[in-house]
């Protein structure tokens, strides 16, 4: 089968040996490197990430299969039914985005369930660090949880349409895209400081002081 004849694109993965895999509609992927272009079946790929510094593509395929994709070939980590959205946390740990929540897997099954209040997850992405999960929700809210506890930190608010990618920048930052036209970022040391603090800080930088109206 020629690359002219494949279905369109659904996601796109580069390996650090600077090939870039395709994953097409359908049951195949292309693999380009350099000007050579190799097309092969694939596992139904519905995403695919790699989080800074790893070695392997993860793949959320079909029936849940949860994948990595690496010079060595495809291995099988876990398995999450349902979900559409995949991102490797480390330790053999895996989040991935359903229609009402996220599921923290590993290969035993179910380690969290973080719920999005009813939001389907649109994009995941993991801190550089790790220490942070942020799912962009259908709702327009980004919502980052901590990855030592599963607690949420956070509701970031300001897209007027559902937020579609999420990005973590190199110097720390958490960047959102969504359907409004805006992009985003938001400031991860936040995360670590009561509302209360944040309050006060807003308070005194920006807040008017008005006479008292009796």
């Amino acid at each position: 089968m020629a690359a002219a004849d494949l279905d369109g694109v659904r996601d796109l993965g580069f390996l650090p040996d600077g090939s870039l895999h395709a994953f097409h509609y359908g049951m195949f992927a292309s693999h380009l490197r350099g000007d050579a272009v190799e097309v092969t079946p694939s596992l139904g790929v519905l995403d695919a990430s790699r989080p800074s510094g790893a070695a392997v593509l993860t793949l959320m395929a079909d029936q849940g299969a949860i994948v990595e994709l690496g010079p060595g070939g495809v291995v099988a980590r876990a398995h999450d039914a349902g979900g559409a959205e995949v991102v490797a946390l480390g330790g053999d740990r895996y989040a991935v985005g359903h229609a009402a929540g996220v599921r923290v897997v590993d290969e035993r099954g179910t380690v969290a369930w973080l719920p999005t209040d009813g939001a389907r997850v649109l994009d995941l992405a993991v801190a550089r660090d790790g220490r942070w999960l942020a799912a962009a929700g259908i709702d327009g809210v980004v919502r980052v949880w901590s990855t030592a506890t599963w607690t949420r930190v956070a509701n970031l608010r300001g897209h007027g349409q559902r937020v579609a990618a999420l990005v973590f920048s190199d110097d720390g930052l958490l960047w959102s895209g969504s359907w409004d036209g805006a992009v985003r970022s938001w400031d991860p040391r936040a995360f670590d400081r009561s509302a209360a603090e944040l309050q006060a800080e807003v308070d005194a930088r920006w807040a008017l002081l008005l006479p008292q109206v009796p």
